[in-house]
């Protein structure tokens, strides 16, 4: 899990493979993508682009639940917690990690503080067609061209364009310090509790829990059901069951030996509740794994799709590029960003700017 203080990418939020080092590394921007799964509760300082490819995912918003589909976008702003839940089995997702103060840094003022509201699901087509760009710059940044030298500047120059694309056409309000210290309490607290909880030691009941905490037991069911989106008993299952999962890809121990290690006590309990959360018993489950990639949630076949998916988006960005570079619609004072020519290095004015009309 991720914290405001410690951004790492998690089992869910995996790089995409493209064969060559080069933008994944710099750390102001990161990409992601994932298949059928839970992301738990977290957060980060990252702007977070989520981009929904295939099926449908839930993604729960500070309480908030956001039903999303294919070809969806939406905006996490910085430090908000968030967890996702795939609800069909189809289902594909990508992503990027933007650091906003790096861009602020780099030349957007205040993109640190602004609160970006960007939910597609929730507008007219228009502004679907409005952000194609943002899409076309997100296939290209998980998309490498790993014989391509240039790649690397490439898609770092893709990275700059798409903060400066959500800088200048997203809507935004600004953010609130005094909410943010209000919701803090809240969301480390819970945090805490799920950072406590260990699939493989055993799961306390939520009146232990809530005993624990000094907490009334009807409070903090409220609570989990506010920042997860599910109940406690719900969540605390389904990571017995991911981790389940889990063992049954990466090592060799038996369906029986796996169940008791995790405290399901009646094996038959076991199997349905597994089958319903991945479709398969455990044993086919297992049997799934040559067609697997060191990704429990996507297999080969998926990541073909990935590639397919994104690469169509690739005409939009000369829409974006146009809209960043030539933005015919600003009437504001004009400056032209040049100056005398002057062969001499030694000249510090050499480039100062000529202001005009």
């Amino acid at each position: 899990m991720k914290t405001d203080d410690e951004h790492r990418t998690s089992a869910y939020e995996t790089q995409f493979p493209t064969g060559q080092a080069g933008l994944t590394e710099r750390p102001y921007c990161r990409t992601f993508t994932h298949g059928w799964a839970d992301v738990p509760y977290h957060w980060h300082r990252a702007l977070e682009v989520v981009f929904v490819l295939r099926g449908q995912l839930r993604l729960m918003v500070e309480g908030l639940a956001c039903d999303m589909s294919a070809g969806d976008v939406m905006i996490i702003n910085s430090n908000i917690p968030h967890n996702s839940v795939s609800k069909t089995r189809d289902t594909l997702v990508c992503g990027v990690h933007l650091d906003p103060y790096h861009f602020e840094r780099s030349g957007l003022p205040e993109f640190s503080t602004r609160h970006f509201l960007c939910r597609s699901f929730l507008h007219s087509r228009s502004f679907s067609e409005k952000i194609a760009p943002m899409k076309a710059l997100i296939a290209r940044l998980i998309i490498g061209l790993p014989d391509q030298p240039e790649d690397a500047m490439s898609r770092a120059i893709a990275a700059d364009m798409l903060a400066l694309f959500i800088y200048a056409n997203i809507p935004f309000k600004d953010q609130d310090p005094s909410e943010d210290a209000v919701r803090s309490a809240g969301r480390a607290r819970i945090l805490r509790l799920l950072n406590e909880l260990d699939p493989v030691a055993g799961v306390d009941t939520l009146g232990a829990i809530a005993e624990r905490e000094n907490l009334s037991l009807s409070y903090l069911s409220r609570q989990f059901k506010e920042h997860l989106g599910m109940g406690y008993k719900t969540y605390a299952l389904n990571l017995r069951l991911d981790k389940a999962a889990e063992d049954l890809l990466r090592t060799d121990a038996t369906v029986t030996d796996i169940a008791a290690r995790l405290q399901f006590g009646n094996p038959t309990v076991f199997y349905k509740k597994f089958k319903e959360r991945f479709g398969w018993s455990p044993t086919d489950y297992r049997r799934q794994r040559p067609d697997f990639s060191g990704d429990q949630t996507m297999s080969d076949q998926d990541i073909r799709d990935i590639r397919q998916l994104l690469t169509a988006r690739f005409p939009d960005i000369k829409d974006g590029v146009e809209r960043i570079l030539f933005p015919t619609s600003y009437v504001g004072r004009r400056r032209l960003m040049s100056g005398p020519h002057e062969a001499s290095a030694q000249r510090p004015d050499a480039l100062r700017p000529l202001a005009t009309r």
